[in-house]
């Protein structure tokens, strides 16, 4: 079979690096779960998922340079809106937390207090939403779109399940914010699943 040395390099890398991630993820949760982990091998169960987060992310950035393909305007705003309300996250969820367990807050304040970290999780949905508005480029927001799909799908289907199983009291309860966490991680899914279209 002849090779077209023209045609431009496929993002082959990408593959691999996503089900890494995928696989990284899906057994941190059951770690997690299962098994409580603290201190180190806390770090270990979430070093996992973000190791494999990070290869993903170099192999799209190799990926851009050996194909001079750079990211889109939409998704060079997107990158700028995403940053800091991550950055925002953890800075609020560490404060949160950290005056939780010295002050010990109660009515009202404690409300503020536990709202304060899904406040820049909101404001990443909207980023993604402003993504999906503010793609030019057809094939682009159709790839956007079949990720979110995937990913809401995917959320749905886990928590849906897992409800009903907490229901009959076969697994631990789960707070409702791993909703959020559950769909991000579809997203790794639906990545994976429109390199697999290509």
């Amino acid at each position: 079979m002849a090779v077209d040395l023209d045609a431009p390099p496929r993002m082959a890398g990408k593959g691999l690096p996503m089900l890494i991630y995928c696989i990284c993820a899906l057994g941190a949760l059951f770690v997690f779960f299962s098994y409580h982990p603290t201190g180190l091998w806390l770090a270990l169960t979430i070093a996992a998922p973000v190791a494999a987060l990070a290869w993903c992310v170099v192999a799209t950035l190799r990926y851009r340079r050996e194909t001079g393909c750079g990211a889109s305007p939409a998704a060079r705003a997107y990158q700028r809106r995403f940053v800091p309300m991550m950055v925002l996250y953890v800075v609020l969820l560490l404060a949160a937390v950290w005056l939780d367990k010295h002050y010990l807050p109660a009515g009202p304040l404690a409300v503020a207090l536990a709202i304060l970290p899904a406040l820049p999780l909101i404001g990443v949905v909207w980023a993604l939403g402003r993504l999906l508005v503010e793609e030019k480029d057809e094939y682009q927001r159709s790839q956007t779109a079949r990720q979110f799909i995937i990913a809401t799908g995917f959320m749905l289907s886990v928590t849906s399940v897992w409800g009903f199983l907490d229901a009959f009291d076969q697994v631990p309860h789960m707070p409702m914010y791993w909703a959020f966490i559950l769909w991000c991680f579809g997203l790794g899914v639906g990545s994976l699943v429109n390199e697999m279209r290509r």
